[in-house]
């Protein structure tokens, strides 16, 4: 439900107020903490905070490997995304790689590796 009231408040404008929803979710939930981080990542992105996105990123992702066992897709595209937006390149197209071995129909996945593949050639 939190989730969604943090929704809410992005759809306000009111990223402040969402952010703050969301990471008291993350230091409640031990089930589901990812998603509210994936949230976060989502804001920051949005907001052009790219540094603080990867770190919502790589925080959802050790969460759901830590508590599930597995890799998130979702924090691997936003962190290769936000590495992208950084000019970090190698490594955006380093988890866009792995991404696209883990789930190769991610949404919007086949545009970043385009974009990735267009910066090398240059």
């Amino acid at each position: 439900m939190r989730w969604t009231e943090a929704d809410v408040l992005c759809d306000l404008k009111q990223f402040q107020a969402a952010r703050r929803v969301l990471l008291d979710t993350a230091e409640r939930d031990r089930r589901s903490a990812h998603k509210a981080y994936i949230r976060l990542a989502r804001i920051e992105y949005l907001l052009g905070n790219h540094e603080k996105s990867r770190e919502y990123a790589e925080s959802a992702a050790k969460f759901f490997l830590e508590r599930w066992g597995g890799f998130l897709d979702d924090a691997a595209f936003w962190d290769a995304l936000n590495s992208y937006k950084l000019g970090e390149y190698e490594r955006a197209e380093q988890v866009a790689m792995e991404l696209k071995k883990q789930n190769p129909r991610y949404p919007k996945l086949a545009l970043l590796v385009s974009r990735l593949a267009e910066r090398t050639s240059l």
